[in-house]
C-alpha cells in the first residue's frame, strides 16, 4: 500500500500542498468572519437573495468573500484535474494542474466580468448584481463540496472509490449549474426583465461555452464525416 502510494500520480505531495493552502483559507474566514458561513448558507438556499443581502451582506469588494472565491477556484480547478487525469486526458503533474488552474479562473471571472459589462452597455441593473452575487455564492459552496471529493480522488483506502466519486462530482456540478440556471430565470422575472433575454444571455453565454468546452475536453463526441 505505502509503494502504490508512493507512485500513484493523484497522491501526489504538492497536491496535500493544495488541499492545506485550501484549508489555512477556510481557517481564516472562519477564524476573523464566521458569520459568513451563516451568509452563504442562506444565500445558498433561497432562490432570491434580497436587497439587504445584495447590498451589505455579500460585498464583492470585502476580503473575506474575496478569499472564499480564490479558494473556491484552487479547489474547482483541482477536483478538475483529477477528473481529467483520471479519464486519461491528460499527464499528470503541477504544470498540467497550474494550466487547468488557469482555465477554471479565467472562466470563472470572465462571466463575473460578462455580466458587470452587459450591465454597463444595458444602463439598466434587471437583477444582474443579484445575479452575479448568486453565482459567487454557488462557485464558493460546490469548491467547499469538492475539497472533501478531492481528497477522496487523491488518497483513497480503495483507488476503486476513484469511479463513484468522479461521478457525485461531475453529478454535483451539473446540478449546481441547473440550479444556477433557474436562479437566473427567477431573478429576472423578479426584476422585470422579459425571460427571451434571459434565455438568451443563458444560452449565449453560459450554455454555448460549455458546449465548446465539453466538447474539447472529450465530453461530447464529434460528429463523424459522412463517407461517401
Amino acid at each position: 500500500m505505502d509503494q502504490l502510494r508512493a507512485i500513484d500520480p493523484l497522491g501526489a505531495g504538492w497536491m496535500a500542498g493544495v488541499v492545506l493552502l485550501a484549508c489555512a483559507a477556510l481557517a481564516w474566514v472562519n477564524l476573523t468572519a464566521p458569520r459568513q458561513w451563516g451568509v452563504l448558507l442562506h444565500s445558498f438556499a433561497s432562490v432570491r437573495l434580497g436587497k439587504q443581502r445584495v447590498r451589505a451582506e455579500l460585498d464583492l469588494g470585502d476580503r473575506n468573500l474575496a478569499l472564499l472565491m480564490l479558494t473556491a477556484i484552487l479547489l474547482i480547478g483541482l477536483f478538475a484535474y483529477e477528473v481529467a487525469f483520471f479519464r486519461g486526458w491528460g499527464a499528470p503533474g503541477l504544470p498540467a494542474f497550474g494550466m487547468i488552474l488557469l482555465v477554471t479562473a479565467l472562466a470563472l471571472v470572465a462571466q463575473m466580468v460578462l455580466l458587470r459589462t452587459i450591465g454597463f452597455l444595458a444602463g439598466d441593473d434587471g437583477g444582474l448584481e443579484e445575479y452575479l452575487r448568486t453565482m459567487v455564492v454557488l462557485n464558493v459552496c460546490l469548491g467547499l463540496i469538492f475539497l472533501p471529493l478531492s481528497i477522496a480522488m487523491a488518497w483513497p483506502a480503495l483507488v476503486a472509490w476513484r469511479v463513484p466519486v468522479c461521478t457525485v462530482g461531475l453529478l454535483l456540478a451539473a446540478a449546481f449549474l441547473l440550479f444556477r440556471w433557474v436562479r437566473a430565470v427567477a431573478i429576472g422575472i423578479g426584476h422585470g426583465t422579459p425571460v427571451r433575454y434571459v434565455f438568451i444571455y443563458l444560452c449565449a453565454a453560459e450554455a454555448l461555452p460549455l458546449a465548446l468546452a465539453m466538447h474539447f475536453a472529450g465530453f461530447l463526441p464529434s460528429a463523424s464525416s459522412p463517407t461517401l
